[in-house]
């Protein structure tokens, strides 16, 4: 996150600021992560096959099919 800030272009305006309880949540998420070599392999192949979007945790499917189901949610909205 540091790395983050640092290279943040002024032109987005200045970067929020996190929880401790976020920071750690990220570093624990990042120690825990996928093997970089098993996540090349399903990105290069997601490329080779020009594939509008590559998955590399299946871990994260509920998630994303909670904040989808979320965002569909809003959008029957009038």
């Amino acid at each position: 996150m540091d790395n983050s800030a640092r290279n943040r272009s002024e032109r987005y305006g200045p970067r929020t600021e996190t929880s401790p309880e976020a920071e750690a949540h990220l570093a624990t998420f990042v120690r825990l992560g996928k093997d970089p070599e098993d996540v090349a392999e399903k990105v290069m192949r997601g490329i080779k096959e020009n594939e509008m979007y590559i998955f590399t945790d299946p871990e994260l499917r509920s998630p994303l099919e909670e904040r989808f189901q979320r965002i569909l949610a809003a959008y029957r909205q009038p």
